[in-house]
């Protein structure tokens, strides 16, 4: 009888390993079709690839910067911007002074920025 058992543990091990073993080879198989596939595909289209249009030319950038009361920080927040990877050409910095009552719009002036004042009244605080 414990021979039995013996021979019906072992097939059913063999049996797992052989479903394992051919898992494995399953996944192993549809991997390298799809890796096949794929570098058929590049090899296809590597000439359209190479040939993507480059920029000659860059669009002119306008950042609108809203500021109230930032006199203490706004001279940094201007130099910050004007230390972007951008031609200096092609950028302006546009702030809009809230009706401040410090001296946010000279400061943005003297750092280089346009400045329009904004002397209505917006939404009122609660």
């Amino acid at each position: 009888m414990t021979e039995f058992l013996e021979e019906i543990q072992l097939s059913v091990k063999c049996d797992a390993m052989q479903t394992i073993d051919i898992i494995f080879i399953a996944v192993t198989g549809i991997v390298l079709y799809v890796s096949f596939l794929f570098l058929l595909l590049f090899m296809k289209n590597k000439n359209r690839m190479e040939n993507i249009p480059k920029y000659t030319s860059l669009p002119s950038v306008t950042i609108i910067m809203p500021a109230y009361n930032e006199e203490n920080v706004i001279a940094k927040a201007i130099a910050n911007l004007k230390s972007l990877n951008y031609p200096k050409k092609l950028l302006e910095i546009l702030v809009v002074n809230d009706n401040s009552t410090d001296k946010t719009a000279a400061y943005a002036e003297s750092a280089g920025a346009r400045v329009i004042n904004n002397t209505k009244q917006g939404k009122p605080m609660q």
